[in-house]
């Protein structure tokens, strides 16, 4: 290969994994966040037992 293909590919696989990584594995962590904010929210609150969902 050449310096300029590999340059391209290179190029592609960086942005191949940051765009899984943006659009992909960024939702579910920030879904992860968000119940476990609810949760603590609802156990401050005394909403529910959050110890007898578990």
């Amino acid at each position: 290969m050449t310096r300029t293909t590999s340059f391209a590919l290179v190029l592609l696989l960086m942005c191949a994994y940051f765009g899984y990584n943006r659009y992909y594995v960024y939702p579910q962590q920030l879904e992860t966040q968000a119940k476990s904010m609810l949760i603590q929210m609802a156990n401050r609150e005394e909403w529910m037992d959050v110890f007898e969902m578990m």
